[in-house]
């Protein structure tokens, strides 16, 4: 009990999580809102929130990586470190790759009819489907 006192004053006196500025350097940074990301995810389509950072000295907006997702990127992390096992381990060609794992992340298309044909789910609309492509797993 006493440990959880000593903890408990010892977060009132240290500053919570402030992101250092890359351009100057500074700690005197604030939370500036935050925006969503939708990756493609082995488990569908998921929503990342993700926090903005601004800096007061400077004035520039600071960004902070995400451990789920890398900058610019469409598909989770999940889904490229499948990938890549496939083709070292497994072996065969980045389209064949691709193919299956299109078939994963879009339930009821592709061979995800062949592998289960007695499923009842039904096919994503074409808009929310995953178009990876064996250059997107090149890259």
């Amino acid at each position: 009990m006493i440990e959880r006192a000593l903890a408990f004053v010892k977060s009132l006196f240290t500053r919570p999580y402030h992101p250092r500025c890359p351009h100057c350097g500074s700690t005197f940074t604030k939370r500036n809102g935050t925006y969503y990301r939708y990756p493609y995810d082995l488990g569908g389509r998921t929503s990342i929130r993700h926090q903005r950072w601004y800096c007061n000295n400077c004035y520039r907006s600071i960004y902070t990586p995400d451990e789920g997702m890398a900058k610019h990127v469409w598909y989770a992390r999940r889904v490229q470190r499948k990938a890549l096992d496939l083709y070292l381990h497994v072996g065969g060609s980045l389209r064949k790759i691709a193919e299956c794992l299109r078939s994963e992340l879009n339930p009821g298309t592709e061979r995800d009819l062949i592998w289960n044909p007695l499923s009842r789910r039904r096919p994503l609309p074409e808009g929310q489907r995953s178009r990876l492509s064996h250059t997107t797993l090149w890259n």
